[in-house]
């Protein structure tokens, strides 16, 4: 458990049980539409955003509020705050130690570009690390397992969704990268099959779309 994280002095600097951390990245590509919004199923905790500013361009971010009570609650989000602002490269991070503690603790946060015309930002890179219960986590199983991916608008998809899991089977590592084509979809959701033999332990779950 990382020791800057607010957790109390009994797992601080160590390992807890039950935790897992995983990291969303995304880089766009062609023209972006702006604001960008990045959201996750799991609380954020940390993150960087970095790429190349043109002359005028500020890029901005503001953070939706935990819904701690239920998602029905109103959205109430963060100010515009400025995060990078000065023409040519940059990276910013945006976690808790950046202006009103970044997107730590939040599920959701938006990017905009004030200035700078039509290509205001290239090669834009966001990076946003969570933590989450590590039963929540969507590991395989000994013998088959039943994969359902969601989305909420598969015809947005331009490539393939690409989920990735490493793990161990018969004393060997092993991995396996299942591909969810917008074809594969019927009303937001495409299932697959997976099956495994002699499997151990699932390291790691991967999804990917770039």
């Amino acid at each position: 458990m990382p020791a800057d994280q607010g957790y109390n002095e009994d797992v601080r600097g160590g390992l807890s049980i039950g935790q897992a951390w995983g990291r969303i990245t995304y880089q766009p590509e062609g023209k972006m539409q702006w604001p960008l919004t990045i959201e996750s199923p799991y609380v954020l905790v940390d993150g960087m955003v970095e790429g190349r500013l043109s002359e005028g361009a500020r890029l901005e971010m503001r953070t939706l509020q935990a819904k701690a009570l239920n998602p029905d609650q109103a959205d109430v989000w963060s100010e515009w705050s400025a995060i990078a602002e000065t023409p040519g490269p940059f990276q910013a991070g945006i976690g808790a130690e950046s202006l009103n503690r970044g997107i730590h603790g939040v599920y959701r946060f938006e990017l905009r570009i004030v200035g700078g015309g039509t290509d205001a930002v290239r090669n834009l890179r966001i990076q946003a690390d969570f933590e989450n219960g590590v039963m929540s986590i969507p590991r395989l199983v000994e013998g088959r397992n039943v994969l359902r991916m969601r989305v909420d608008d598969a015809s947005a998809l331009s490539r393939p969704l690409r989920l990735r899991y490493d793990y161990r089977a018969g004393g060997a590592e092993a991995s396996k990268e299942i591909a969810f084509r917008p074809e594969d979809f019927s009303d937001g959701v495409a299932t697959k099959i997976v099956d495994t033999v002699g499997l151990e332990r699932c390291n790691r779950v991967t999804v990917e779309y770039r």
